[in-house]
């Protein structure tokens, strides 16, 4: 695909989005739907914007669509085999780089707020909402990020190193949970639950001979990886705990 047929696509399913969260905020009766569909369309486009960053920054060319609440960031199809072929350690880089755009994008709005470019409200609802695109993308699970992420960190794993990643996680996890319902009286604990779940269920079907690859990652790349993935899931539930809901009239 050509680069100018890729760039064609990300707009008219960009458009075709934002006329989506629009229409959606007037049903309900936004008080700024125009801003709030527009902060949701930035907020997925940033995110999809950082895989493909960090796919061309390994010699992948990518494209990118939106569609409502479903974003994509894909390899060309002629670099689709090169893909498969990048160690486990720069497909994880490329796996988490999504919601790293998403806690950016926040850093710049805080920029903006105290440059005087937008209110405190419309800082916290940005935060808000890329609070939950962060935690919710980090849930372990099928195709989302983190779930992507947990089965590049398994497979990378030896069989009796599993649980030791799916008790740090989770233990690391908890505690920030706990700290934020004492700070905050946001209950995560159900959230909580479905993390530590979708950890175990990927460390029991994980490739068990798949740290015999040579594109695993090694031990310190699994650390390493794994900080930054704890650390995602930390300020994904930081930011949804102390803001108000951005989809609130």
């Amino acid at each position: 695909m050509s680069r100018a047929k890729g760039f064609l696509i990300t707009a008219v399913t960009s458009v075709f989005t934002w006329i989506v969260f629009y229409q959606i905020g007037l049903w309900y009766q936004s008080d700024a739907p125009v801003w709030k569909a527009s902060i949701l369309i930035a907020s997925v486009i940033i995110h999809e914007i950082f895989h493909m960053i960090f796919m061309e920054k390994n010699g992948i060319k990518a494209h990118m669509f939106v569609l409502v609440v479903i974003g994509g960031a894909y390899p060309d199809k002629k670099d689709r085999d090169k893909m498969k072929l990048l160690p486990w350690s720069r497909r994880a880089g490329i796996v988490l780089a999504g919601v790293v755009g998403n806690v950016v994008f926040v850093a710049a709005a805080a920029f903006a707020y105290w440059a005087g470019q937008i209110s405190q409200t419309q800082l916290s609802q940005i935060a808000n909402l890329n609070g939950s695109l962060i935690l919710y993308n980090m849930i372990p699970f099928w195709i989302l990020d983190g779930g992507q992420f947990a089965k590049i960190l398994f497979n990378s794993s030896p069989e009796s190193q599993d649980r030791k990643y799916v008790a740090t996680i989770s233990m690391a996890f908890l505690v920030v949970i706990g700290l934020l319902n004492l700070c905050t009286r946001q209950d995560f604990i159900g959230t909580t639950w479905i993390v530590f779940f979708c950890l175990h269920y990927q460390a029991r079907n994980d490739d068990p001979f798949g740290s015999r690859n040579r594109l695993a990652m090694n031990e310190t790349q699994r650390f390493q990886w794994s900080l930054l993935y704890i650390a995602l899931l930390g300020i994904g539930a930081t930011l949804l705990a102390t803001t108000k809901p951005w989809i609130n009239p």
